[in-house]
């Protein structure tokens, strides 16, 4: 089956952390998408910005938030 274009693409590459029924989703474009992993489809919960420049790691989620090492800092964004 040939391979279709999506219009929700948003980055060339994304790390993907899943528990707790919760997904983060992090692209090259420093945005965290907090999504539902239950359900039969995608259901973003959040969007947000957490770096300036490029982020190729993976988020770390800690009980208190998220980790984001992009090319020049290593961020704590943490839960409100």
């Amino acid at each position: 089956m040939p391979r279709r274009a999506s219009s929700a693409r948003t980055g060339d590459s994304a790390g993907l952390v899943a528990g707790a029924g919760t997904l983060f989703i992090l692209d090259t474009d420093g945005e965290l998408v907090v999504a539902s992993a239950g359900g039969s489809a995608f259901t973003p919960l959040a969007h947000y910005t957490v770096a300036s420049s490029a982020t190729w790691a993976h988020p770390v989620v800690l009980p208190r938030g998220v980790l984001v090492k992009d090319v020049d800092s290593l961020a704590f964004w943490r839960w409100e």
